[in-house]
């Protein structure tokens, strides 16, 4: 082989090498700004893994919902297979104490805010918090988020979901992906725990946590159908009118502003919840009194 031909080899095994190492870092299947679901569990089988998986963005997915979004990930599969009766436990999953769940997301930690994506800027963080129960009216929250006390937390808070995000892009080829917990920038890292008490996650930012624990027996019936567990999603941003053109909250700076619902069921089904679905009683009644309408017009138009 002459030195040419050796050239052209190296330079095709180079960059073959670059080429699979570019693929093995970019997750298709996760972009910054997806909302990310953790399931951590804090003692006994499992709590050696965390469970992390990309639900879609957190702008034009959740903030814009006007609809009941069923089934975005089912992952019953692999919650059992991690904590429950497939990973030699007694009981399922969702009948564990000491198995969390939550979501978070930001598409970028900017600072200075200068750019938007999908109408959010920078900083723009989306959080979860443990509703306490389904309440008088599923469709509106149930519980409370804490307002952001200055921008440098907001900034702390976005950077380490950044980690987060770089965690899904990195270390995993699907959107849904487990982690050891010795491994840096996973689940449990920013949502710390003493027992089964939830300290402020994020840096500190968030107080109380934004996970929920499951329970023996489920949570409550919702429209998109019996809840194991559910939680409020909430819209915390940056100082409004920082970049032009910014989506337009009707929060203060750095409050939340309600979502929607996640709920998660038996079978691992997670669906986002946001509006009431009409009855079936209702909806014949809507139904018969437009063709009355209809019936009635015709008449006066013969």
């Amino acid at each position: 082989m002459n030195q040419t031909s050796k050239f052209i080899a190296l330079a095709t095994v180079v960059a073959g090498v670059i080429a699979g190492a570019s693929a093995q870092a970019q997750n298709p299947n996760f972009q910054p700004g997806d909302l990310i679901l953790g399931f951590r569990a804090t003692a006994g089988i499992g709590s050696g893994t965390v469970i992390m998986a990309g639900l879609g963005d957190t702008a034009t997915v959740f903030r814009d919902a006007t609809n009941n979004i069923l089934n975005i990930v089912n992952i019953g599969s692999l919650l059992d297979s991690t904590y429950g009766i497939g990973a030699g436990n007694a009981i399922q999953w969702y009948e564990r104490t000491d198995l969390l769940f939550g979501a978070a997301g930001v598409w970028s930690n900017g600072n200075p805010v200068s750019q938007l994506q999908n109408l959010d800027p920078e900083q723009a963080v989306y959080a979860t918090k443990a509703r306490a129960a389904v309440g008088a009216n599923e469709f509106l929250k149930n519980s409370t988020f804490t307002t952001i006390g200055s921008n440098t937390n907001l900034v702390t808070a976005a950077t380490q979901m950044v980690g987060l995000n770089q965690k899904l892009e990195t270390g995993a080829v699907t959107a849904v992906a487990t982690f050891p917990t010795s491994d840096a920038n996973t689940w449990e890292d920013f949502n710390p725990m003493t027992g089964l008490t939830q300290n402020a996650a994020f840096g500190g930012t968030l107080t109380g946590g934004i996970q929920q624990a499951f329970a023996a027996g489920n949570f409550g019936t919702y429209q998109v159908g019996v809840a194991e567990g559910a939680l409020d999603l909430f819209r915390a941003g940056p100082a409004n009118g920082t970049v032009s053109d910014q989506y337009t909250s009707t929060a203060a700076t750095r409050a939340g502003e309600f979502q929607g619902t996640l709920v998660i069921d038996q079978a691992g089904s997670v669906s986002f919840n946001v509006t009431t679905v009409p009855e079936p009683t209702s909806a014949i009644l809507l139904g018969t009194g437009l063709l009355g309408l209809i019936a009635r017009r015709r008449r006066s138009v013969a």
